[in-house]
C-alpha cells in the first residue's frame, strides 16, 4: 500500500565513528559528558558539606570525559535509525 508522501513516516540514518577513531561528533558528546559529570559532582559536594571541592569537579569530569571517548574508540560502528512520525498539516 502506497502512502502519500506528506503522511509518510521519515528516517535518518547515522553511522558512529569507525572503531579505533574519534570524529568531532565523538568529541562533543565527550565534552558534555565531562560537563554533565562537573555538574553533578558540584550538586552533589554543595548538598553534602555546603561548599564545592573543585578538585573532586575536575577529577569528575576529566574521567567522565575521557571514560566516554574511550568507549567510542574501542566501540565498533554501529548505524542508528531514527524514525519520525509524519506531521499531517492542519487545514
Amino acid at each position: 500500500m502506497n502512502m502519500p508522501e506528506d503522511i509518510q513516516p521519515k528516517s535518518v540514518e547515522v553511522t558512529t565513528s569507525k572503531r579505533f577513531t574519534i570524529d568531532w561528533r565523538d568529541a562533543g558528546k565527550g565534552l558534555v559528558m565531562a560537563v554533565i559529570g562537573a555538574g553533578l559532582t558540584a550538586l552533589q559536594n554543595s548538598i553534602e558539606t555546603g561548599h564545592i571541592n573543585w578538585k573532586a569537579v575536575g577529577t569528575v569530569s576529566l574521567t567522565a570525559g575521557v571514560g566516554y571517548l574511550l568507549k567510542n574508540f574501542f566501540e565498533p560502528p554501529k548505524t542508528v535509525v531514527t524514525i519520525t512520525p509524519p506531521v499531517k498539516e492542519l487545514s
